[in-house]
């Protein structure tokens, strides 16, 4: 690969994480909310913060953005069946070929 196709490459991901991502930041009650749900479910720890993640931006940012649905996106099966049992929306991308 190129250094200039690197760049780019490069410069296409940092637009798309300003402007497509929503950062949550990892704070205290985030470790609990992880905490607690690694207590009721069997999850490895940071399964529990990408869920607990999703769980907060689904309570308080789509809150105000009813006509926005939240799914959550992961491979994991195990992962998707817990969060889907915690009331997210699920996806895998390993469904479509």
């Amino acid at each position: 690969m190129s250094a200039e196709r690197f760049d780019l490459i490069g410069q296409k991901v940092r637009e798309d994480f300003e402007n497509e991502y929503r950062v949550i930041d990892v704070d205290q009650t985030l470790i609990e909310t992880a905490t607690a749900l690694v207590m009721q479910h069997p999850l490895r720890a940071y399964d529990s913060v990408q869920l607990a993640s999703a769980l907060r931006f689904q309570s308080t940012t789509l809150l105000s953005q009813p006509e926005t649905r939240l799914v959550f996106v992961s491979a994991d099966n195990p992962l998707l069946d817990i969060a889907q049992s915690e009331g997210l929306a699920i996806d895998n991308p390993n469904n479509y070929p």
